[in-house]
């Protein structure tokens, strides 16, 4: 929190939020997430208002990320927020600037050479990545919950089949492993 440049009435800060979970940006995610600002912003300041102003996916720390920057108003103060949505393997970073629209060129450039100081960045794991494109195929019709159930399935199908093959295999060895039976000579 920059207290020494509280010149307009507003001190500058960072928020960073580490929670879990994994994320692959796409166009689509980040218009569900700018779709859902409004709401979060009524949550955490009742009767304020947000406008985004920009919203992209961006590299930091040679990842790709999701970038927004968004005006919240309030009856007294309108802050202008840049959130960053970082991977980070099975992790996110919601990184949050705050400062006033007056004092944001300003602060610009040690906001993003900050973040770029982030440690820990890292792409989502494969099977993220593979959901992710499978729901691009289907173009975001079937819900994350159906696709758990979908993968839930297909993961007993293939067990189902693996085990099968197992038995068969180990049953055909031992067949051919024991002696032959049956009468000698007498």
């Amino acid at each position: 929190m920059d207290v020494a440049g509280r010149k307009d009435g507003f001190a500058t800060n960072l928020n960073v939020i580490v929670t879990p979970g994994s994320l692959v940006p796409s166009p689509e995610v980040l218009d569900q997430l700018v779709a859902a600002m409004p709401a979060q912003a009524a949550r955490e300041v009742p009767g304020s208002t947000v406008t985004v102003v920009e919203k992209s996916i961006v590299d930091v720390a040679g990842v790709p990320s999701l970038r927004i920057v968004a005006d919240l108003k309030t009856r007294t103060l309108t802050m202008r927020i840049l959130k960053y949505t970082v991977p980070g393997g099975d992790h996110l970073a919601l990184i949050t600037y705050a400062t006033t629209p007056k004092a944001y060129a300003h602060y610009l450039p040690i906001f993003e050479a900050a973040v770029q100081q982030t440690k820990g960045a890292a792409a989502a794991p494969v099977a993220a990545q593979l959901g992710a494109k499978l729901r691009g195929l289907a173009d975001d019709k079937v819900s994350n919950d159906d696709w758990q159930k979908i993968f839930g399935f297909g993961g007993k199908v293939i067990g189902a089949l693996v085990a099968i093959v197992l038995v068969s295999v180990f049953s055909r060895r031992r067949k051919k492993a024991s002696p032959p039976t049956g009468g000698g000579a007498q």
